[in-house]
């Protein structure tokens, strides 16, 4: 049986039940990221994890809040990224019975998460508004909950410096800090260094309808090590070649189909 994490949709409102999968690959990117959620929940902190866009850091959230049960996950769009908005998505996902909260109090989702230990899951953080922050910070202050934001570098530029007059006071407060870019860009022997493998990314396209050639996998996983985007530009590319091959049945054999992105 495939184990579910509750996940609180876009709008707040919506819930969905995300699978994860046994095959999961750990990557670099996964392993620092778990890391620093599990260090941020012993502490009982605030931490910021930042890093371009592609790199997996959702997949990697939604991981992770399958290795600590208990997680509240929300994911910030325009509908939850102002501070009422925010707390309308986290009272209806600590709540066993969902409803459309037309006004919620920062008291109520307090008295929920107060001294329970759980670790609050921010994706997309960057898209947080002025207010939303400001939530953050007094949710972390008044419930003593330990949260993980994650999103791009234009989060870590709002809270990088303590003694700045908007943000000051949150950023004093982040006991942790992690920047993708230093794995992601790091280099061994003069040479930049892999973050993930091409067999690393063999496994984990494993359940792709196209069996890809061996050099196909090659190709992917310099693409996947080049570059800002790299697993979703993977994506666009199986895509891409995924249409080319409908297209051109059924004058294509499988054997031309399994070379098609190589």
């Amino acid at each position: 049986r495939r184990r579910h994490t509750r996940y609180i949709s876009v709008t707040g409102v919506q819930t969905c039940a995300l699978p994860i999968s046994a095959g999961f690959v750990h990557t670099a990117v996964h392993t620092s990221i778990s890391g620093i959620g599990r260090n941020v929940r012993a502490a009982r902190t605030i931490g910021v994890v930042v890093g371009p866009a592609g790199l997996g850091k959702t997949t990697c959230i939604r991981q992770l809040a399958y290795e600590l049960p208990g997680s509240i996950v929300v994911t910030i769009d325009r509908d939850s990224q102002s501070g009422s908005g925010l707390l309308r998505a986290l009272l209806n996902a600590v709540q066993k019975k969902r409803r459309g909260w037309s006004r919620v109090l920062l008291s109520q989702v307090v008295r929920r998460v107060s001294g329970s230990g759980r670790l609050l899951l921010v994706d997309q953080a960057h898209e947080l508004s002025d207010s939303g922050l400001k939530v953050i910070m007094q949710l972390h202050d008044a419930a003593d909950l330990p949260i993980l934001l994650v999103g791009t570098v234009a989060l870590n530029r709002r809270l990088l410096d303590d003694e700045d007059s908007q943000f000051g006071q949150l950023s004093r407060r982040i006991g942790l800090r992690l920047d993708l870019r230093t794995i992601i860009n790091s280099r061994e022997g003069g040479r930049a260094k892999q973050w993930i493998s091409a067999a690393e990314l063999r496994k984990m396209l494993s359940g792709c309808k196209l069996r890809l050639h061996p050099d196909a996998n090659r190709m992917m996983a310099r693409i996947a090590n080049d570059g800002v985007g790299h697993l979703r530009r993977v994506r666009h590319v199986l895509r891409l070649a995924g249409i080319i091959i409908k297209a051109s049945r059924p004058a294509l054999r499988w054997g031309h189909r399994s070379r098609a992105v190589a």
